[in-house]
């Protein structure tokens, strides 16, 4: 009798599955490609140089030291999701992105002082974010022609920094993985059974976990070095940036919380058509 009863449920089950499959896959897997601007928070904005009242120019004090001196970017994602139930409400989202800021700044031309002598100079700095993120979205509407979005996740970042002076790296900033959240919302607007376009805003969180900074002077932060932290813990290091013509100093730095906020427009692309 038990043995019945065994397959009696398994061939319940068996017909549940099979069913739901079929109501699943109403609700195709699709790709979401998006481009937009990202426009960095308080402590990944700033300015570069500073300009003293002689008119030479030299990088701001304020430099690593309580910002980035990022300016508005550009971001790329691309983001796969796909139903976790058969109406399509709940989805998982897997999003890989690229952002990098400064798109927009020219670089800063000017004279400055080296060694008490003048010089033309021109400084660019450029910092970028490469993320992989995993996380949960929410779509009350998935079979609606205009269908509102929100979603949340757990993102990896590696973050990427350069100070280029006359064209020439000067410094490069070791890659530094940090983890942080990413939220979005929006609304998808149907083009056809294969093809929605999207709008979307978010913002992103993305040294929320592993900030690191170093005090030793091996790690400071000068012309012509490489693999230098990042320093977004708060604490001391090293540098001579704004005055090359002394000895690196040993300064206070700050928490620098890596933020952006971000506006993109994109197109969602339903596989399996």
């Amino acid at each position: 009798m038990n043995n019945n009863f065994l397959k009696v449920l398994l061939f319940i089950l068996i017909i549940i599955f099979l069913k739901s499959g079929k109501s699943f896959s109403q609700n195709k897997p699709f790709l979401q490609i998006t481009t937009g601007l990202s426009f960095p928070g308080n402590s990944l904005a700033g300015d570069l140089v500073t300009t003293t009242e002689n008119g030479f120019i030299f990088v701001n004090e304020e430099f690593v030291k309580n910002n980035y001196a990022a300016s508005t970017g550009l971001n790329v994602s691309g983001i796969l999701k796909f139903p976790l139930e058969s109406k399509g409400v709940l989805l998982a989202a897997l999003t890989g992105s690229y952002t990098s800021f400064n798109t927009f700044r020219r670089s800063d031309l000017g004279i400055t002082v080296v060694n008490n002598i003048e010089d033309d100079v021109n400084l660019e700095s450029n910092f970028s974010v490469s993320t992989f993120a995993m996380g949960l979205e929410v779509s009350p509407s998935p079979n609606s022609a205009v269908n509102p979005f929100i979603n949340s996740s757990i993102s990896l970042n590696l973050l990427a920094l350069s100070l280029t002076r006359n064209d020439a790296l000067d410094i490069i900033f070791s890659d530094s993985f940090r983890m942080g959240l990413l939220s979005n919302a929006g609304v998808n607007i149907r083009i056809n059974k294969e093809y929605y376009f999207t709008i979307s805003a978010g913002y992103h969180f993305s040294n929320l976990f592993f900030k690191s900074g170093s005090n030793t002077f091996e790690d400071r932060v000068t012309y012509s070095r490489e693999n230098i932290p990042i320093n977004d813990e708060e604490g001391s290091f090293y540098t001579n940036l704004s005055n090359p013509n002394i000895a690196p100093q040993y300064v206070n730095g700050t928490t620098k919380k890596v933020n952006w906020l971000i506006f993109n427009l994109g197109i969602n692309i339903i596989l399996g058509k």
